[in-house]
C-alpha cells in the first residue's frame, strides 16, 4: 500500500460544504456529486439541502477505462459508508449514520421499512431486473438506528453506447420517508437521505488519468410516494487519479535553513494554486502555494538532519458548464473533485 495519506474524512467534510454551495436549484433538487480515487480506495459522495425533495434513485457510473473486480464472496467487507440524515418522527433529528459495505448474493436479505426482503425482489423494484453483476449492502447505523441500503452494481457491455460513457453503474433506491406513518413500504422513522459516502476499497482501479463520472438522481414527487422521472437530474465528477506530493530538501544559503521544493500532481498533471504545508518531523515549518505545473519551493528553518514531509489539501471547484448526456434530464453541477495527499519522508539532499 502506498505511504501517501488521503485524509478522506477531511476531503468529504469539504467537498460536501463546497459542492453544495456551488450547485444550483434544479427539479426541487440541490444535488453535488464526487468521485475521487486514491491509492487506497474510490470515495464516491453524494449530497442535497436538507429542504430538497427525497431521492428515490441514485446511479452513479463509473468512468470509461475503469476496471472492476465484481466477483467477491458474499460476506467480504467492500469499504466503508457514511451518512447523515433527517428522521422525521424523531423530531426531525439529524441522524449520523456509518457501517460497513458488504458484498451479498440476490437469495440474501435485508430489512427495509420493517419488513424482510430478499435482494432479488428489492433489485426487481429498484432496477426491473433480479440479475446483476453484484448485490451490496450498506449496513448503517448510528443515533439508535439501524438502516440496511442495497445497492446494484453492473458491469456495461462493450455492446451498449453507454460502454463510451462508464465501465460500471451502481444504482441505489430509497424508499418514500414523507407519506403518512403507517404506510406500507415507508422509510423506518421517516428517514430522509441528505448525504452518502461510499469509500470502496478492492473494487475499482484505473491508470493515472482525468476522467468524467456522472450520476442521475431520481426524486420523490412530494408526499406522493412515487419516483418524480420528470424531475430526474444528472451531476458530474471529474476524478482526477492518482494524486501526489513530491518533496526535496537541500541546505540554503541562510545557515539554519532549508530549500524545500517539489510537485503536486493529479492524474498525471501538475495542480497550481495548491497550498502546501511543509514539516519537520511532526512539526510545521513552513507553507507554499504551487505555481503553472504543479511546481512549489520554500526556504524554511529546520535542522539539516531533520526528516521533512509535504501535505496538501486541494478543494473541490466548480466546473462552468456541464454538458448532460441523460437528456433531457438536465446537467445540474460539475466539478474537479477535491483531494489530499502527503509526500514521502525526506531528509537533506
Amino acid at each position: 500500500m502506498s505511504q501517501r495519506t488521503c485524509r478522506l474524512g477531511l476531503l468529504v467534510a469539504l467537498g460536501v460544504v463546497v459542492l453544495v454551495a456551488a450547485s444550483s436549484a434544479v427539479a426541487g433538487l440541490t444535488p453535488a456529486f464526487s468521485a475521487t480515487t486514491t491509492a487506497d480506495a474510490t470515495v464516491v459522495s453524494y449530497s442535497q439541502a436538507p429542504g430538497d425533495d427525497p431521492v428515490a434513485a441514485i446511479t452513479f457510473y463509473v468512468a470509461a477505462g475503469y476496471a472492476a473486480l465484481l466477483a467477491q464472496p458474499e460476506g467480504d467487507v467492500l469499504g466503508t459508508a457514511t451518512a447523515k440524515a433527517v428522521a422525521a418522527d424523531l423530531s426531525s433529528a439529524n441522524l449520523a449514520l456509518s457501517g460497513q459495505i458488504v458484498a451479498a448474493g440476490a437469495t440474501s436479505t435485508i430489512t427495509s421499512a420493517g419488513a424482510t426482503v430478499p435482494l432479488s425482489a428489492a433489485a426487481v423494484a429498484c432496477t426491473g431486473t433480479a440479475t446483476h453483476s453484484a448485490f451490496w449492502i450498506l449496513n448503517l447505523t448510528g443515533s439508535g438506528q439501524t438502516l440496511q441500503v442495497p445497492a446494484f452494481v453492473d458491469d456495461v457491455p462493450l455492446t451498449s453506447p453507454l460502454s463510451t460513457l462508464a465501465n460500471n453503474t451502481i444504482k441505489i433506491c430509497l424508499p418514500p420517508p414523507d407519506v403518512p406513518a403507517g404506510t406500507p413500504g415507508r422509510a423506518t422513522s421517516g428517514t430522509k437521505l441528505v448525504s452518502m459516502t461510499l469509500n470502496i476499497t478492492d473494487v475499482f482501479s484505473a491508470a493515472p488519468l482525468w476522467y468524467l463520472w456522472h450520476a442521475t438522481v431520481t426524486p420523490y414527487t412530494p408526499g406522493a410516494g412515487k419516483a418524480n422521472a420528470a424531475g430526474t437530474v444528472e451531476v458530474q465528477s471529474v476524478d482526477r487519479t492518482p494524486q501526489e506530493v513530491t518533496i526535496t530538501t537541500r541546505a540554503a544559503k541562510k545557515a539554519g535553513s532549508m530549500l524545500v521544493f517539489g510537485k503536486i500532481r493529479a492524474g498525471g498533471k501538475g495542480i497550481a494554486g495548491a497550498e502546501v504545508s511543509i514539516l519537520a518531523g511532526k512539526t510545521a515549518v513552513g507553507k507554499a502555494t504551487s505555481g503553472p505545473g504543479g511546481n512549489y519551493q520554500a526556504v524554511v528553518t529546520a535542522p539539516a538532519a531533520a526528516t521533512f514531509s509535504a501535505t496538501t489539501v486541494v478543494a473541490p471547484r466548480a466546473i462552468a458548464s456541464c454538458s448532460a448526456y441523460f437528456a433531457p434530464a438536465p446537467c445540474a453541477g460539475a466539478w474537479y473533485a477535491g483531494f489530499s495527499a502527503t509526500s514521502e519522508a525526506a531528509k537533506a539532499s
